[in-house]
């Protein structure tokens, strides 16, 4: 399972430490998961970020073969 999480207000270190940890908590129990985050973003990361989507989820998906 990959999940890109999302984050427009996460600027310290502090606060991305702390979004990251609610994504992460999110797929704690899925074996082999694996949490990005797309800083900068809302909620469609897709439309926010597409280079970085494109880039996460082709990465994801080449060690999945």
């Amino acid at each position: 399972v990959l999940l890109i999480g999302a984050d427009t207000n996460a600027i310290e270190e502090t606060a991305r430490k702390k979004a990251t940890f609610l994504y992460e908590q999110q797929v704690a129990r899925i074996p082999n998961h694996k949490v990005v985050m797309a800083w900068g973003s809302r909620h469609f990361v897709m439309l926010d970020k597409p280079d970085a989507f494109h880039t996460v989820v082709d990465q994801f998906l080449a060690g999945a073969k």
